[in-house]
């Protein structure tokens, strides 16, 4: 599970900032919130179930989850799919200062996977690793298993730290493994896809365990068909936002076949119709429809793509939080309310707070503009964040705690007026951020 995530010098981000999912303890309230791994493990943090992030337009909200969301496919890609001396991807420094243009980006992640604590980080820019770190607290006190430096002064050569009595491998695959990390790689990924399983842990936790709602509907449909028991969970979850849904069907079909692709190919010229018909002849699509019942109570079937765009959101939804509730995994949303009503969103968000549900140490970290959400009754005070921009358009993080608040105080009427910042103002007929 998560304990932290930091970020530095990365497209609104200038400064160090760090979303902790560690449990204040001048928080009280809702302790069925709060996961007590340290009843458990002696000297681990309590971590919270959820984060809810609030920020005004462009005052950074996404580019912290696009951070999050960089370090874990740079981490899983950077071995796999890229050739030396190929630029780095989506990585952007911050750009209103002449100092941070020159300098890399840094991300780092503090979390828990099988019963060890594990301090991971790296630093980059567009065409190279500057360094790259490894600690790991295996029995409560932290162990560095290996950190490697650019040396500056000689071209993609760096210098190199291991610790020979927590890092155990043989000299020869030591040797190996650095030599396939490229400057433009890590050296966690080169290490576990040669053979290390000491670091697989870390490797498999950033892969596996940490997930961006997906834009398709792949995750929901895998979850269809391979866990059929969560069918019904799936068709329950679609249904809250069309309550007319009945049943579900996801098939196969020639994409020819497809209504959806004949109407687009109806507008096509006849020269590219035909091209196109020719290339996808042999070509699938999954199709999803939704049965309703009309009138005369005979079955209306539907294509998902007719349905509203709430419904859509709830189907595409249901897999993956069926999938990170059951495995303990971190879910992070960039607008979680796009298109679902307030309550639904409400519902979504206690699941993870519901510990008879949420089992297995799932997290759930949001960004939102839905003040309803801002609520005592839903969250405690360490779960709100904030997120807004400073006069030199640098991204600043905190959280709620960092205020006075009053037992009666309401969240939601104070953070519109203002008290709490993160929000947008007028002045003169124009947009200004405080």
């Amino acid at each position: 599970m998560l304990i932290e995530f930091s970020v530095t010098n990365f497209r609104s981000i200038r400064d160090k900032q760090t979303l902790s999912m560690i449990a204040s303890t001048s928080c009280k309230e809702h302790e069925r919130h709060v996961m007590h791994l340290g009843r458990k493990m002696p000297k681990q943090p309590s971590t919270l179930t959820s984060a809810a992030i609030y920020g005004p337009n462009a005052g950074g909200k996404s580019n912290l989850l696009k951070a999050l969301a960089f370090m874990r496919d740079f981490v899983v890609t950077s071995q796999q799919q890229m050739q030396i001396y190929e630029k780095i991807e989506d990585i952007e420094p911050f750009l209103f200062s002449r100092d941070t243009k020159a300098q890399p980006s840094e991300f780092e992640v503090l979390f828990l996977e099988n019963d060890v604590r594990y301090r991971y980080g790296f630093s980059a820019d567009k065409d190279i690793v500057f360094s790259e770190w490894l600690i790991a607290y295996p029995e409560g006190k932290p162990q560095q298993w290996f950190k490697r430096k650019l040396i500056v002064s000689k071209k993609d050569a760096y210098q190199w730290s291991f610790s020979p009595t927590n890092f155990k491998c043989g000299k020869i695959e030591l040797e190996s493994w650095k030599k396939n990390t490229r400057p433009n790689g890590l050296f966690l990924a080169a290490a576990v896809q040669n053979g290390n399983k000491q670091l697989l842990p870390v490797f498999a936790w950033l892969q596996k365990k940490v997930l961006q709602l997906p834009t398709s509907f792949f995750s929901t449909i895998k979850q269809w068909r391979e866990q059929t028991t969560h069918n019904q969970k799936i068709l329950d979850f679609t249904s809250s936002a069309d309550p007319s849904i009945k049943n579900i069907e996801i098939d196969t079909v020639n994409v020819v076949n497809h209504q959806h692709f004949r109407k687009m190919l109806s507008k096509a010229p006849l020269a590219i119709r035909e091209e196109i018909l020719k290339d996808q002849a042999n070509n699938k699509a999954i199709i999803i429809k939704c049965a309703h019942f009309d009138d005369d109570k005979q079955e209306v079937q539907l294509d998902i793509g007719d349905e509203s765009d709430g419904t859509q959101n709830m189907f595409r939804m249901a897999g993956p939080l069926l999938s990170v509730l059951d495995d303990g995994s971190v879910l992070f949303v960039d607008e979680l309310e796009k298109s679902i009503h307030p309550e639904l969103v409400r519902e979504i968000i206690t699941l993870f707070h519901n510990p008879a549900i949420n089992k297995n140490g799932a997290q759930l970290i949001f960004s939102t503009h839905d003040v309803s959400l801002l609520d005592k009754n839903l969250f405690r005070r360490d779960q709100i964040w904030f997120i807004e921009k400073d006069q030199k358009n640098a991204s600043n993080l905190y959280p709620l705690t960092d205020f006075q608040v009053r037992k009666e105080e309401i969240f939601s009427k104070n953070y519109l007026r203002g008290r709490y910042g993160a929000v947008p103002y007028f002045e003169g007929g124009v947009f200004h951020h405080d």
